[in-house]
């Protein structure tokens, strides 16, 4: 998917493919996006749906609210992305991936993406659980790598290095049930307030 725009609101903001209202599982396998542009999610926009992307690039896709590559919101299954890369993507929030609805992120790499606002790799809400996967210059107002807004974050075996941000370089995280870390890699990371990381909540914040 090369160079494709929607000019749509909201609800069918995807640049390349939008999907919405009760798709199950919508699954995107082996494939590219670049330089697509919409308005919410520059590369995919899912509503009301099931995202499965394994395998798969996104690079250089723009949109001019949330999502520059993919944004995923209101689903009601755990959507999962495994072994996708997210790079040089713009946004206002959530650079490479917004998910509005959390959920599982495994062995991807997030690089050179930017957010004006939140999360310049990703921008995440409801359960969060990131495994194994890197964060790598990219930059934001608040999360150069993450901003984690959800009822639960875990990450474990995960990468931040040269990220920058005003408030939390490699991760802002304000969470209220807090967030857990486990065996990961916080290096070469900047920011004006917690050059790793930066949290926000009442809840338990353990790294370990």
């Amino acid at each position: 998917f090369v160079e494709n725009a929607s000019a749509g609101d909201y609800s069918y903001g995807g640049g390349a493919v939008s999907v919405f209202h009760g798709a199950i599982r919508f699954e995107v396998v082996g494939c590219d996006f670049q330089r697509n542009t919409g308005t919410s999610g520059g590369a995919i926009f899912a509503y009301d749906s099931g995202l499965v992307l394994k395998d798969t690039r996104f690079q250089y896709n723009t949109a001019s609210e949330y999502g520059r590559a993919v944004y995923d919101t209101d689903s009601m299954v755990a959507s999962t992305f495994t072994d996708c890369v997210f790079d040089g993507n713009r946004s206002e929030s959530g650079g490479g991936l917004y998910a509005d609805s959390g959920g599982i992120v495994e062995h991807c790499v997030f690089s050179d993406n930017n957010a004006t606002g939140l999360g310049g790799g990703l921008a995440a809400r409801g359960s969060t659980l990131l495994m194994g996967c890197t964060f790598t210059q990219n930059s934001a107002d608040e999360g150069g790598g993450v901003h984690d807004d959800s009822n639960e974050l875990t990450v474990v075996d995960t990468k931040f290095e040269f990220n920058y941000a005003t408030l939390g370089g490699g991760v802002a995280a304000a969470s209220y049930t807090g967030a857990r870390f486990e065996r990961c890699r916080f290096a070469h990371n900047s920011a004006y307030v917690g050059g790793g990381v930066e949290a926000l909540g009442a809840g338990d914040f353990l790294f370990d």
